[in-house]
């Protein structure tokens, strides 16, 4: 069963109604989907497979969601699993603020990286062989808080647009759902790595992983690397905790459709995000 773009908590054109307003929720298993063209109106909801949704839901989510420190700008992140198109999305939706002056001041940073320390983490991360989850964890930490400390939160400060690719969800997600570091414990130290600053607005490019997997074949030569190499069933784990952390938090997740083509996919980025931009 589908239901109409105007009920899609991210694809308000003219009334830009909050998600709770719409009485739809992520709890009957629906997530948003832009499939069939590339206007606006040619999204539409539709049910997540019945063993997805039973998946996201048999581990609830332990988020708390808590106050954000004072910052004039807007921090929009793109979140999803390897091979989904959120890296393509970001590049794209900073490009078309950009082009429409809409922020021409905004810049696109990636997790881990955007300084000098964590661009080495992220070779160390990817490409370092094997090594302990809770050190994983904490390398991927490390990253975010010099890029908080450098980057995220001067520009906010100077009242600009910063586009995150990955943020600490993904570590939630990753390394807490996927490896089985307490996800408590990564919340408490996102807290301190942010500063509190939670993203305005979270893109969620939702992709099954067997898609996904194949997207990553086909577009590269190289070998995966380390997180690339876990397999099927790891990212399916990592898949589900990223629904989960949709239902948690609907005010700030939208969920986006990556089986699109991408301009359609673009088109439900921008809706998801127009309330923030609006005035």
């Amino acid at each position: 069963m589908c239901l109409p773009c105007e009920l899609q908590p991210g694809a308000f054109v003219s009334s830009y109604l909050p998600f709770a307003a719409t009485q739809v929720s992520f709890h009957r298993g629906l997530r948003a989907t832009s499939c069939g063209s590339a206007s606006i109106h040619g999204c539409f909801f539709r049910t997540v497979d019945s063993h997805l949704a039973s998946e996201a839901r048999r581990r609830p989510a332990r988020l708390r969601v808590v106050a954000s420190v004072s910052a004039r700008g807007l921090l929009i992140a793109f979140e999803g699993i390897d091979g989904c198109g959120k890296s393509t999305q970001a590049a794209s939706f900073l490009e078309r603020m950009r082009r429409q002056s809409l922020r021409p001041e905004a810049q696109l940073l990636r997790e881990p990286g955007g300084t000098e320390f964590g661009e080495r983490v992220r070779e160390l991360l990817l490409h370092g062989g094997v090594m302990d989850a809770l050190t994983e964890t904490l390398l991927y930490m490390a990253s975010r808080s010099e890029l908080y400390a450098q980057r995220v939160l001067p520009a906010l400060e100077r009242d600009e647009l910063v586009v995150l690719d990955r943020t600490h969800y993904s570590t939630m997600a990753y390394q807490g759902s996927g490896l089985d570091v307490d996800e408590e414990f990564i919340m408490q130290m996102a807290r301190a790595a942010t500063k509190g600053r939670e993203p305005d607005r979270i893109v969620l490019i939702d992709l099954p992983v067997e898609e996904a997997t194949a997207r990553m074949a086909a577009g590269s030569a190289e070998a995966p690397d380390r997180i690339e190499a876990r397999g099927a069933a790891y990212f399916e784990q990592v898949r589900a905790a990223y629904l989960r952390y949709a239902e948690a938090d609907p005010e700030r997740f939208r969920v986006v459709d990556g089986a699109c083509g991408q301009d359609d996919v673009a088109a439900a980025v921008d809706a998801s995000i127009s309330d923030l931009l609006d005035g």
